[in-house]
């Protein structure tokens, strides 16, 4: 069982926000891994700007980040909160020299002729960048697909967890949803307009 922590500090407060909000668990988790580094790029270079803004594998539903680490790992950890509280204290013993990196974290090849792509794992998930040169060296066209656009693609896995969301009735259903959407991503500011049917 995990260790609570210490009341009044930042991750109880966090931990207090998360337990107003009510998702019943996904049955699977499709990870974004470093297997998936050649389909993306590959996508990333027919598709460029269009790709990076609607990013889809087809027949998937991805999902990057903390979550799809501890699955990646073999640690199924279902909420982004106890994800990514593993990922913080994991990142304590590395840098106590406790443990060593499961994964390298960066990855860069050639694709071909003046064009090359990295990938790297950041907080918020897998992160890649595509480079292509023009003819006399000098920058051609560069994309980066960012895990916000996986996370929060129309088919992907925060509108899954919407449909799984229960609203608690002494909670507004806007600061369920913000809350919701900070779980999977806490560096992007969000706007909640809600439409009852």
């Amino acid at each position: 069982m995990a260790a609570m922590p210490p009341p009044q500090s930042w991750a109880a407060r966090i931990v207090a926000r998360a337990a107003e909000i009510i998702v019943s668990e996904e049955d699977s988790v499709d990870p974004l891994g470093p297997a998936d580094d050649q389909a993306v790029i590959a996508a990333l270079h027919q598709g460029g700007d269009a790709f990076v803004a609607r990013p889809a594998l087809p027949g998937r539903r991805v999902q990057t980040g903390p979550v799809a680490r501890s699955v990646l790992a073999g640690r199924p950890i279902r909420s982004p909160l106890a994800a990514r509280y593993a990922e913080i204290a994991q990142a304590a013993r590395l840098l106590a020299g406790e443990e060593g990196a499961e994964a390298p974290w960066l990855r860069s090849e050639p694709v071909a002729p003046g064009i090359g792509f990295a990938a790297v794992e950041s907080p918020r998930g897998r992160l890649h960048h595509l480079v292509s040169l023009d003819g006399k060296g000098g920058l051609a066209r560069y994309l980066i697909l960012a895990p916000t656009e996986w996370t929060f693609a129309p088919a992907g896995p925060f509108a899954a967890a919407l449909t799984r969301l229960h609203p608690l009735t002494s909670v507004p259903v806007e600061r369920s949803i913000a809350r919701l959407a900070a779980l999977f991503d806490p560096c992007v500011a969000c706007e909640i307009e809600v439409s009852h049917a």
